[in-house]
């Protein structure tokens, strides 16, 4: 009976209707990727790209769909929520003051957001260690001779922020290097940003040798900026990126930076939510990804 339906299905062309199927399992074959920042920087930003790689990887060869949104508004995840229009979500980054995040507790469609969130435990994620990778990039400034240091971070509010701040601390206390709350700097995230971040901090009376950034987007700006200048990177002031993106090795002069792994962020991410839809309990609903400091001229 089976090789005589396979016959029939050759000689008719027969494909399976994907619409129907999903209403046989109750399952739409759509994932939504919310990103909860204006379009504009997302799509500036090669950060996303890589997330963006990752997570299709994934999703494509499962035959899923990826529905793409930005500036996710608790109306949007209610409706998701409500009309199973998506079989699952993934959160790119969710922070203190985002209106979704109390909602994410109560959720019936699977969710999993990658960089930790400032929700608790209680939602699964994928993250990278950046307690560890600010504290190897702020240990190499030191080994570099640099000891009037900067941080340039991007999300003031995100637990992501935070611990690369309390990487950052805990190397110059090791190092026995005083932090000054002055070079400290938030909210950069555009190349813009960055471009402002680095005139201000070069343009203060004992100017910083060493600058980390929080992602590889301002530290281009600052780059930029210096050059502008004619401050030279790295005799005068040493600078270092988070993200590790392609564009990363191919900037004047080629930056040092702390690869996140992001492509592998979306993937894991990706698997991790799959797992939940098919109703599997996960070994690992909490996944950090060690960092790796990927050293360059810029240093």
């Amino acid at each position: 009976m089976r090789a005589a339906v396979q016959v029939v299905i050759r000689q008719q062309e027969y494909e399976a209707n994907a619409i129907a199927r999903a209403l046989s399992n109750r399952r739409t074959g759509n994932i939504a990727l919310i990103i909860p920042r204006a379009a504009q920087y997302v799509f500036a930003n090669p950060y996303f790209s890589e997330l963006f790689r990752g997570v299709t990887s994934v999703l494509e060869s499962e035959g899923y769909n990826l529905l793409v949104s930005t500036r996710a508004s608790p109306e949007r995840f209610r409706t998701v929520n409500r009309d199973k229009s998506c079989d699952g979500v993934i959160f790119a980054g969710v922070f203190k003051g985002h209106p979704t995040r109390q909602q994410l507790h109560g959720a019936t469609v699977p969710v999993v957001v990658t960089l930790r969130p400032s929700v608790g435990r209680s939602v699964p994620y994928v993250d990278s260690d950046d307690v560890a990778g600010a504290y190897a990039a702020t240990m190499h400034l030191v080994e570099r001779g640099r000891t009037r240091l900067a941080l340039v971070c991007s999300d003031p509010d995100s637990v992501t922020t935070a611990n690369r701040l309390r990487g950052h601390t805990q190397a110059l206390r090791d190092a026995g290097v005083p932090r000054e709350r002055s070079m400290v700097l938030r909210g950069c995230y555009y190349l813009e940003d960055g471009h402002a971040a680095m005139r201000e901090l070069i343009s203060m009376p004992n100017p910083p040798t060493g600058i980390m950034f929080g992602n590889d987007l301002a530290a281009f700006g600052g780059l930029v900026a210096a050059q502008e200048a004619g401050v030279s990177v790295p005799r005068d002031v040493s600078i270092v990126g988070f993200g590790n993106v392609r564009l990363a090795s191919a900037t004047n002069p080629p930056l040092t930076t702390v690869d996140t792994h992001t492509f592998e962020i979306g993937s894991r991410t990706a698997e991790l939510l799959l797992q939940l839809v098919r109703g599997e309990q996960p070994d690992e609903r909490h996944i950090v990804l060690p960092t790796k400091l990927v050293v360059r001229e810029s240093t």
